[in-house]
């Protein structure tokens, strides 16, 4: 329980260890971040043994992981991967969105989809 002062009687951390820990973390977290983007992106997952991507069977949403992190990128100040990765969010938004066009335009089933979709509003 949180509530009590059970953590109280810790003895105080040195501030050049809260710094160290600071930076261990941050370490940990960029070759992490490194590993998906450089493996796995814009698969949802990256397997750690294989470091081959993998599917996040409970969202089927490419860059999930991506997505998640961008908040992490902030909190770590890391303010220039955050708009690599934005970067990258836009241009898989508009190679999905080619895709999607080029998929059913070609089939000749985008008017029925378009007007399934235009039917849910």
């Amino acid at each position: 329980d949180c509530d009590d002062d059970s953590f109280n009687h810790l003895p105080p951390m040195p501030p050049s260890q809260i710094e160290a820990n600071k930076q261990l973390l941050r370490d940990m977290f960029s070759h992490a971040f490194d590993s998906y983007i450089y493996n796995a992106f814009p698969a949802s997952e990256l397997h750690p043994i294989t470091c081959k991507p993998g599917e996040f069977h409970l969202v089927r949403l490419p860059a999930l992981t991506l997505i998640d992190t961008l908040d992490t990128l902030i909190i770590m100040r890391n303010f220039t991967e955050f708009a690599r990765s934005v970067e990258r969010l836009r241009f898989l938004d508009l190679e999905m969105k080619r895709e999607f066009n080029r998929t059913f335009t070609k089939s000749g089933k985008g008017k029925k989809r378009e007007d399934e979709v235009g039917g849910l509003f």
